[in-house]
This record gives structure tokens, C-alpha cells and sequence, in this order.
């Protein structure tokens, strides 16, 4: 079996090993109060803040690659972000 290079990003193993060009990626973050499941997973106690980011990333053909949920505990996240070219920005009332 041969496993993949953790060495080299996702994206760049999809390039790379499967001709795979990922074009764009739409993600959405929201914050919530962890649930008794959450806080446990996370080793947070219940009602404590989390961030959840949903990923779609998609390839030049407009198939989705990637799809992600991720769950962080507020306390101990911190983001960087950065963006070019059009940027959309949304809020929720």
C-alpha cells in the first residue's frame, strides 16, 4: 500500500497524484454553544463558544473535491485570513 506525502497540502496531492486543479472553495463559519456531544469531543465544558467552518472546495469543471466540517473550540482558534479578487461578504440577521 502506498500512503499519501504528508509533506504536500491536499490540494497540491490532488494537483499532483490525480490531475485535480481545485479552482475555489466556498466556506462558512458560525459559532453556537457546544452541545453535551461537542463539549466532550472537544474536552470543553457544555454551553462553551465553538466555531464550525463548512467547506465545499470545488475543480475547474465545477465538480465538488472537497467537503469538510470542522469544529474548534473558541477559545483556542485564531483565524488568518486573506483573500484576492472578488470577495463576497454575507451576514446573517
Amino acid at each position: 500500500m502506498t500512503y499519501p506525502d504528508f509533506g504536500i497540502s491536499l490540494y497540491g496531492t490532488l494537483n499532483t497524484r490525480y490531475d485535480v486543479d481545485v479552482s475555489d472553495a466556498e466556506e462558512t463559519l458560525e459559532t453556537f454553544e457546544a452541545s453535551d456531544e461537542h463539549a466532550a469531543l472537544l474536552d470543553i465544558p457544555t454551553g462553551s463558544p465553538v466555531v464550525r467552518i463548512r467547506r465545499d472546495a470545488s475543480d475547474t469543471k465545477g465538480r465538488i473535491v472537497e467537503h469538510a466540517v470542522d469544529l474548534f473550540a473558541a477559545s483556542r482558534i485564531r483565524f488568518t485570513l486573506k483573500a484576492t479578487g472578488y470577495v463576497r461578504l454575507s451576514a446573517a440577521g
